[in-house]
Parts: structure tokens; sequence; C-alpha cells
């Protein structure tokens, strides 16, 4: 009996040595397996912010490039235009009376192209037969009043160059421009047929519209940094603007701008991902900081679930026997790759986003009806905006072109909206700046029914006031305070509602300092925006 109890005793320890040793074998096992997968999936998310995220930024930055690319053609072609040629030789022979109207009509020459491009910030001629008084309306001045500049001293040796401004302008011009904002400008000269320049044209782009336009929508996250850098290290579009202009501190910058490529680098100690963009036509780049923390937030968790879960399942079910053993080895494989594709799946949404933007595209390619019809709603759409080059439409005009956004709009947003349209008879004939209410209409939209997935209700009223054309634009929408709206319209330097503060500035620039946009909270819900605008029944009024 002391035998048999001693020979199970032996036996007993044999399987608990055998036990022990097995579970000192798994998890030893485990934990390189826990630490390989760790590392996959590091390595992982990496990768697909490099691919998705450098691809998606590279276009950018040729789009950036096109917009300036558009404003230096604006530039040229406008220089070269005979009915503004012959304007600026009219006004070096006329009396002071009769530049005054003649200045009036080079206005509405620039003002024709300007409104068709909303990358447009400002438009100004330089002449030399202008002389200098200290007051100036219709965007001419003086010639002596930039004659020293650096890029008046570039422009001598070239008909058009584009160049970065960065608050660079004479105090006594700044006041004259539109504010201290910085801008990309095109500038050319404008020569007579003898090849003598008459003239001197400059179009301005404002760094702000680069990024609100391009890049504030397409950063990796809330907590990344994104910028437009030249080929010498300059900022030329960032979110904070007191950057602009300065050169930009981060490490590697000089290897980076000097490189015609993309490609990414560990900075601060590896706590920083930086990545950035192959040059475009203007020697730019994209650069976006993006903190480590940040892409790994979301997929730390699902990482730590899936090794806790991995170690458990081998400390409990990989016993020493054959058929078992295999059988509960290959069932975590398994268990494994699917929890990858889970986790391909939970890579930062951002990724997602971009890549079903390539899909619609590809759709449209395919036929697919939906698409095709939306496209052709579109296309309706900039049919009307072009309106023939004219910058000044009739009412029913902006009216039919509103309700066919409106109408694209409701399908974007799967129907969570109606609108509803009243306009006092007599004012279909009036006319007006083309596409005034698109702003007004998009922002309600975008902010009022951002939240609603049915029961948003958008109004627009025409009618006549105090002598005046009233347009107002109503939601029931989530409400934005009157304090916001003041902010977008009255102080420089502001990033957010770019296209309603250039909207209010069109107006106020072709019908007066009286007329223009203000905004009011309702008590309960909404917003109402009103368009105020002179009572116009010809065309040649304006």
């Amino acid at each position: 009996m002391k035998l048999f109890i001693k020979a199970k005793l032996k036996i007993f320890s044999m399987q608990k040595i055998l036990f022990l040793s097995y579970v000192l074998q798994a998890s030893v096992i485990t934990i390189v397996m826990c630490i390989l997968f760790y590392g996959y999936s590091s390595n992982f998310v990496m990768n697909q912010t490099d691919k998705y995220t450098i691809t998606m930024l590279s276009e950018l930055v040729q789009r950036i490039g096109g917009a300036v690319t558009n404003i230096a053609n604006l530039s040229e072609f406008l220089s070269n235009n005979d009915e503004l040629k012959y304007y600026i030789r009219l006004f070096a022979e006329a009396d002071e009376l009769k530049q005054v109207e003649i200045e009036k009509s080079i206005s509405g020459i620039i003002n024709n192209y300007w409104m068709s491009h909303p990358e447009v910030f400002n438009v100004n001629i330089f002449l030399a037969s202008k002389e200098y008084t200290g007051s100036f309306r219709n965007a001419v001045y003086p010639l002596e009043m930039v004659r020293d500049t650096e890029w008046f001293s570039r422009l001598s040796g070239s008909d058009s160059i584009v160049q970065e401004l960065y608050m660079l302008r004479e105090d006594r011009l700044r006041g004259l421009i539109r504010g201290n904002q910085n801008t990309i400008t095109a500038l050319s000269r404008i020569k007579d047929n003898n090849n003598t320049a008459i003239g001197y044209l400059c179009i301005d782009m404002d760094t702000e519209y680069i990024y609100s336009k391009f890049l504030d929508n397409n950063k990796t996250s809330n907590n990344s940094s994104i910028y437009v850098v030249n080929n010498k290290g300059i900022i030329v579009a960032a979110e904070d603007i007191s950057l602009v202009g300065t050169a930009m501190q981060t490490e590697h910058i000089e290897d980076i701008v000097s490189s015609s490529s993309s490609g990414n680098r560990r900075i601060n100690n590896g706590d920083t991902l930086l990545l950035y963009t192959d040059t475009n036509s203007q020697g730019w780049k994209i650069i976006e900081l993006i903190p480590m923390s940040v892409l790994y937030k979301d997929n730390n968790a699902a990482i730590l679930w899936i090794v806790i879960i991995v170690a458990l399942f081998s400390a409990f079910f990989l016993f020493p026997i054959s058929y078992r053993l295999a059988k509960y080895i290959t069932k975590p494989i398994f268990t494994l790759t699917s929890n990858i594709k889970v986790l391909q799946e939970q890579i930062n949404s951002h990724f997602l986003y971009n890549t079903l933007d390539a899909i619609s595209w590809n759709a449209l390619e395919k036929n697919v009806p939906e698409i095709s019809e939306m496209l052709s709603m579109l296309s309706n759409m900039y049919r009307l905006s072009l309106n023939r080059g004219q910058s000044i439409i009739k009412v029913l005009d902006e009216i039919e072109y509103i309700k066919k956004y409106m109408d694209l709009q409701k399908k974007c947003f799967a129907n969570s909206f109606t609108y509803n349209i009243e306009i006092e008879p007599g004012l279909e004939e009036l006319y007006m700046p083309k596409l005034t209410l698109q702003p007004l209409v998009e922002n309600a939209i975008i902010h009022g029914f951002s939240k609603k997935e049915s029961g948003g209700e958008l109004s627009i009223r025409c009618y006549k006031k105090d002598g005046n054309l009233v347009i107002e634009v109503e939601d029931n929408g989530h409400g934005i305070p009157e304090e916001i709206f003041s902010e977008i319209l009255h102080t420089s330097g502001k990033r957010r509602g770019y296209g309603i503060k250039n909207i209010n500035e069109r107006i106020k620039f072709i019908s007066g300092s009286k007329y223009g946009l203000s905004f009011l909270k309702k008590d309960l819900n909404g917003t109402v925006a009103t368009v105020t605008l002179p009572i116009v029944k010809e065309y040649e009024e304006i």
C-alpha cells in the first residue's frame, strides 16, 4: 500500500512537473506571440498611415498648386484683356472727372472675373498715370506706392510672376488692400502694342483660403498639425496664421524641403510621426505632424484585449495531448487572423473616408445610376453658375440655382430636410450678385442640420422693405450665436466663415457699405440670415 501511494505521488509529481513545464513553455510562446502580434499591429498602423495619408496629402498639394496656377493664368489673361488696356490708355489722357468714370469701368471688368473665382481674395491695378492723393477707390492705385517693393523689382525682368507676400506691404498700402492678410499674389505687366508697360496687375489669394479649403478638413486627427511649406522651409499656410511667413521649426526640415519625393520620419524622440509629400509645381510640400499616441489611441485597447484573450486561451486550453494541442493551437491562430481583419476596419476612420471617395469615382466610371443623377444635377448647377460669364444675374436665376443646389444636398443628406421658397411678385426680374445665397444655405445645412436625421426645414423669403431688396434664409437647426457671425463678418485674420465673409465684402464692394449680410439667432432653434441689396431693375445700373 505504501509503495502504491509512493507510485501515485511520483506520478502526480511528474504530472505536476509536466503541467508546470507546459505552463512555462506556453507562457513563453504566448509572450513571444503577444510581442510579435503587438509589433505587427503597430507596423500595420504605421504602414496604413503612410499609404493612405501620404496619398491623400499628395493629391491635396497638387490641387493647391492648381489653384495657384489658376490665379496666375487669370492674371496673365486679364493683363492681355484688350478692353482693360483700352481704358488704361484712356485713363492717362483723361481729366480727373473722367478718370473716376474710367476707374468704375476698370473695376467692372475686374469684378466680372473676380466673382467667378472664389479663390481670389483681392484684385488691384497700379498705374503710373494715377496720382497719389491719399484716397482711392475702385481698386486702382498709383504705381509710386509699390515702385520700391521687392516684387516690383522682380517683375521688371519678367512679364508675370507668383510672389508669396507675408505682410510685406508698406503701412500706407495695407489699409487700402483689405487688411493685413498673408497672400499668394500673381503679378503681371500690362503692356501696350509697343511692348511698353502701362500698368501692373496684382491678384491675391489669401493663405487662409488655402488652409480652410484644402487642409482643415483633411487632417488625420484634430490633434495633428498640418502645413504648406515652400522650398526654403517657410510656412505658406497653417491653422495658426501667426506662423505664416516664418521658418518651420522641426527636425530634418532642411532635408525634407530639399527632397522632391514623399516620405515619413519619427521626430521628438519617436513621439511624433512626420509625413511629407512630394513637391508641386510651386516647389511646395504639405507636412503633417501626428502624435503617435493619436495613431494608437483607438487601437491599443483592442490590441490589449486580443493579447489577454490569447494569453488566457493558451494558458488554459493548450494541453500536452497532440490532438487537443493541435486543435487549441490552431484555433487561436485562426482567431488572431480574424481579429487582424477586425483591427484593419478599426484603423482611423479618416482612411475609410478617403477610400470611399475613391470608390465613388470608380462607381461613376461604372455608370451607377444614383451617382450619374447626382453628377447631372451638379452639372446643371455649374451651368447656371457660369451664366455666360456675368457676375450679376436676375433674382429668378439665383433662386433657380439655389433650388438645384438644395435638391442635390437633399440627396447627399438622405432627405433630412425640406425647403420652401417665397418670392414677392415682381422681384424675379431684379438683379443681384450671383452665388450670394449658396454659402448661407450651405451653412444652414452643414451646421444647422448636422445632427438632424429628419425634420430640417429651410425657408427662403424674398421681399421689398424700405426701398431695398431683402432675402432671408431661415432654418430650424441648432442655431449659432450672433457673436460668432459678428466675429466672422467684422474681424480680420479669422479662418472660419471665409465664404460668408467673402460674400459680405463682395456685396459692399458692388453696392456700398450700407448693404450686406446680418444674422439673427431665433429664440427657440435656428438662425435667420438676411441679405440686404439695392433695388436694381437694369443690368446697366450696377
